[in-house]
């Protein structure tokens, strides 16, 4: 048996502190820290997330726009794998879980090691397009609330992971 905490680490692009006060209180309740002094590596997501990811600056990891470096090449270093959260965290015992929405933070991009990926996109409509067996549409209509936050901190509760 593992001996050390449950670790989830939530990251929200583009969401004021003042918006999330009610998230963070929720999450407070279930045991969740948050840090007031986080700074920002970059002055967008991709990059800051291959930060948190790696414990590298921009400029170290390779996830950064340059003159000659565009987009489509953002893929972290593969000599940072073994320094990477998930990485240092399957050495601690841990289960590795990435949901991810960007289409940039996804194993294709580097974010590899990862014992379950589940990669969520977006149609126009800004509807989420994805699968689901009947048996988790039946637990995730048990588990529904009137709002997304309630209903995501309600699978939190509940353990049902695999839903989000």
């Amino acid at each position: 048996m593992m001996k050390y905490p449950n670790v989830i680490l939530i990251v929200i692009d583009t969401l004021r502190k003042d918006y999330a006060k009610y998230l963070e209180v929720e999450l407070e309740k279930l045991g969740f820290l948050s840090y007031e002094k986080a700074i920002a590596p970059a002055s967008w997501t991709v990059p800051s997330h291959a930060s948190i990811f790696t414990g590298f600056y921009p400029i170290n990891h390779g996830v950064h726009v340059t003159r000659d470096k565009k987009l489509r090449s953002f893929r972290i270093k593969p000599h940072l794998y073994m320094f990477m959260l998930q990485n240092i965290l399957k050495n601690m015992g841990y289960k590795n879980y990435l949901f991810t929405a960007n289409p940039l933070v996804t194993p294709f991009f580097g974010y590899k090691n990862f014992d379950y990926v589940s990669e969520f996109y977006c149609n126009y409509n800004s509807s989420l397009l994805f699968k689901i067996t009947s048996d988790e549409l039946m637990k995730f209509k048990k588990l529904r609330k009137k709002s997304k936050l309630k209903t995501i901190l309600n699978m939190f509760t509940e353990k049902e992971l695999k839903l989000l």
